[in-house]
This record gives C-alpha cells, sequence and structure tokens, in this order.
C-alpha cells in the first residue's frame, strides 16, 4: 500500500512539474472570471443626493460624486436661487445614466448567456426602470403642466417617457441602451427649458398627492409580489431584487422631493414624515448571501417578509402624507 502511495505521489509530482506553468493560468483564469462575474452582478449603491446652493442654477444642480456629500436642509439649499424643477429632472437623468454605465451596462437585454444568468442586477434595473417610468408619467402628465385638463404636454417630457418605455429587453431596432441616452437628452432640454423660463415645474400639493399615489401604488404591488403564497425558492431572489430596485429609487427620488416641495411640506407639516420615508427605504436597500423565503419558523430568515414589511412601512407613510395634503390639493389646480 505504501509502495502504490508513492508511486502515486511521484506521478503526481512530476505532472505538476510538467504543467505547473497551465494550472497557474488557469487558476489565473479562473480567479479573473470569478471576480468579473461578481462585479458584473454588483447594483447601484445608495447616496445622499447634495445639492450645492453656490452653483445653482447653472447647468446642473447634482454633482457627479455624491457617496459622501452631506445633505443639506431646505433654507440652505436657498430655493429662491433655484430653477424648480431642475434637481428632479437632474437627479432622473442621473438615475438613468447609472444604471447605463454601471459595469456590465443594462442587463435586461444582454443577449450573452453568461451575465443573463446574473439575474438578480437584471431584477434590479427593473425595479429601478419600473419606479424612474411612475416617477416620469406623473412630470408628464402633472408635473410639467399648469393645468391637466387644458396644458398642452411638454414634448421633452414626453420624448423622455417614450424612450424609456420601449420595451426593456429590446437589444437591436432599437438597442434599449440608445433609447435611455436619448431619454437623458430630452430630460436635459426639459431642463435647460426650465432655466430659460420657457417650461414649468408647478410643485404643488396636487402634484405631490399625484406623485404620491403612483409610488404608493407601486409598492403595494411591490409587496403583495413579496408575500404571494405562490413565490418559489426559485423566483424568491427575482421578486427581492426587483423591489430592492424600486426601493433603492425612490430613496433618491424622496430626498429630491424633499427639496423640490420644501415649501409644500413646510406648510403641512410634512417634513418629518418624509424624512421617516427616506431612513425606511435606505434600511430597505441590504444584501443578504442568500435571499431565503424560509417560514416564520424555520432557521432561515425570510428576506422577502423583511422587505415587504420596510415597504408597507413606507406605503404607509405615503398615505399619510396625501392625507395630510388633501385639504389643500382640493383647492390647487390639476
Amino acid at each position: 500500500m505504501a509502495y502504490l502511495w508513492d508511486q502515486q505521489r511521484q506521478t503526481l509530482g512530476k505532472l505538476l512539474r510538467r504543467n505547473g506553468i497551465v494550472i497557474a493560468v488557469l487558476l489565473l483564469l479562473f480567479a479573473a472570471l470569478t471576480f468579473w462575474l461578481y462585479t458584473l452582478s454588483q447594483q447601484s449603491s445608495p447616496f445622499i443626493v447634495a445639492m450645492n446652493s453656490m452653483t445653482m442654477p447653472k447647468s446642473s444642480t447634482l454633482p457627479k460624486d455624491l457617496q459622501h456629500e452631506a445633505p443639506l436642509s431646505a433654507s440652505q439649499m436657498m430655493p429662491e436661487r433655484t430653477v424648480p424643477g431642475s434637481a428632479f429632472v437632474d437627479l432622473h437623468a442621473l438615475l438613468i445614466e447609472k444604471e447605463v454605465q454601471s459595469f456590465g451596462g443594462w442587463f435586461p437585454n444582454d443577449v450573452f448567456p453568461g451575465t443573463r444568468l446574473l439575474d438578480n442586477k437584471v431584477n434590479f434595473q427593473m425595479g429601478v426602470r419600473e419606479s424612474l417610468l411612475r416617477s416620469l408619467l406623473v412630470l408628464r402628465e402633472n408635473l410639467s403642466r399648469q393645468d391637466r385638463t387644458t396644458s398642452a404636454l411638454n414634448s421633452h417630457v414626453r420624448q423622455a417617457y417614450g424612450h424609456m418605455s420601449v420595451n426593456p429587453d429590446s437589444w437591436m431596432f432599437p438597442r434599449y441602451e440608445g433609447e435611455l441616452q436619448k431619454s437623458i437628452v430630452a430630460l436635459h432640454l426639459y431642463q435647460a427649458q426650465l432655466s430659460q423660463g420657457k417650461a414649468g415645474f408647478f410643485a404643488r400639493a396636487d402634484t405631490l398627492v399625484r406623485l404620491n399615489e403612483q409610488f404608493a401604488s407601486l409598492l403595494g404591488a411591490e409587496t403583495s409580489a413579496l408575500m404571494a403564497d405562490d413565490v418559489t425558492m426559485f423566483d424568491s431572489d427575482d421578486r427581492f431584487y426587483h423591489a430592492k430596485g424600486v426601493a433603492y429609487s425612490l430613496y433618491e427620488i424622496y430626498q429630491v422631493i424633499a427639496f423640490e416641495f420644501g415649501d409644500v411640506l413646510d406648510k403641512n407639516d410634512g417634513n418629518a414624515l418624509l424624512g421617516s420615508i427616506t431612513t425606511q427605504l435606505e434600511a430597505a436597500y441590504f444584501e443578504p448571501d442568500v435571499v431565503f423565503n424560509g417560514d416564520s419558523e424555520s432557521w432561515r430568515n425570510n428576506h422577502l417578509k423583511q422587505l415587504a414589511t420596510r415597504l408597507y412601512s413606507v406605503r404607509q407613510k405615503i398615505n399619510s402624507v396625501n392625507s395630510i395634503l388633501s385639504h389643500t390639493s382640493s383647492s390647487s389646480a390639476g
């Protein structure tokens, strides 16, 4: 037995000496592939929206590097020196741009089999898209119009929404990344109109109610999907990451809502609720090693229910804000 073991060891030693370089190269390639796939799978991280009042209302109200900026209060932001709506529009363009320029770009239309398997990022980006579509819909129908029943739609806002509404799985004719870039361009053209006084952004109680209604409806759908009885182990992570993408984008949007609608919220004592909403949305961004959907008595965490509980709380707070605003929105144009 010892003799056979010595023979096998010698044979293995010769094999390693002869093919050591090949084995080392294969190990390095495997490590590089693993790192590449890990990097591809990373989703966009939350950031604090910081607006520098000294640069407003120049071309961009949001700096490119927002990771470590401290948030400013409404009074520090000096809204009288800003162009209403510019920060709101700039944030939406930035959120779209972050997904297009992320490592690997837009995943839902990727035809390469290796990246299509990384469905966590696919679903995350689809959640971000859903939030932005809801927001741009209200921008088109309400926020950019003095009166919803008589005012014409702003052509640039209409185009921004239209380009983003294209099938997100489209790889060619049209390529969805190209449509997203066109949406960014259209948003910046609308932003330029705002700066020139050729377009409006109407941050009133009634328009904030419309925006909140869209987001409350979206959160209701996400919560129902997370809590559904038919969730299997194969689609639990899909639902989790879609809802996580929604929470991430709403966290950014509600920060800029607190700025753009500062006067409305001040008059209606809604600032505390808005702060609570952003806190809950930030808490909804967490990354489990493995997404579990276990029973309440199971040793496994139920990450879907954890996320659903936080999103349900956000939805209730949004509805509370709308209840506060309802008495003023009834007397506003809409």
